[in-house]
């Protein structure tokens, strides 16, 4: 079955929008969560990286830690949720588990 990346692309332009406001440390750490979305897009498996999964939740994580730390820009968190959320439908249709499952 094949998979659509369009939910990673949606992310990565939301994270480009949020970038563009950003400076700084926090518009680097942005480019850098661009740069972890464009690995899961591009199905680049690192023999040495962690499984796919994990980096999911890995690029999962730093959205969220992003999120909390810009609490002051209220268009940025939006736009971080926002690409939380596209991440989380990439998770849903690549059948990869949460930690609840």
């Amino acid at each position: 079955m094949e998979h659509s990346n369009e939910p990673i692309a949606d992310a990565r332009a939301e994270i480009r929008r949020a970038s563009e406001d950003a400076d700084g440390e926090a518009r680097e750490q942005l480019l850098s969560l661009d740069e972890g979305l464009t690995e899961l897009a591009g199905d680049k498996v690192e023999n040495d990286g962690p499984p796919k999964e994990n980096r999911v939740k890995q690029v999962e994580e730093k959205i969220v830690g992003l999120a909390n730390e810009l609490d002051d820009d209220h268009r940025a968190q939006d736009r971080l949720e926002t690409a939380r959320d596209y991440l989380d439908q990439y998770r849903q249709e690549r059948g990869i588990p949460t930690d609840g499952e």
